[in-house]
């Protein structure tokens, strides 16, 4: 039995661009006219692949992309933050 992807929608500049997270970390984003773009979710956040992996498997917010980081995304022409991404370290974490 497969599972049925739920596409999120974000609403820019009167477009409806739709978007999904996979479970890899790949984000796919579709725009208003049906073009599709591929990335990961570091490139999306601005982090290197290890910070974003890391964070995805101890469920902090550097392996999580939330929707105001890909209306950023995408607003800036699908190109990752100008100012580099602050990353704090869990207390206690090494």
């Amino acid at each position: 039995m497969s599972k049925k992807r739920t596409w999120r929608t974000l609403h820019i500049d009167g477009g409806d661009w739709r978007w999904n997270v996979w479970r890899s970390g790949t984000i796919v984003i579709f725009s208003p006219g049906g073009e599709k773009t591929v990335t990961s979710g570091s490139h999306v956040k601005g982090l290197d692949w290890d910070t974003f992996d890391r964070g995805s498997y101890k469920g902090t917010s550097d392996g999580a992309v939330t929707p105001a980081e890909v209306k950023t995304f995408i607003q800036n022409g699908m190109q990752p933050p100008s100012q580099p991404v602050q990353v704090s370290m869990a207390r206690g974490s090494r």
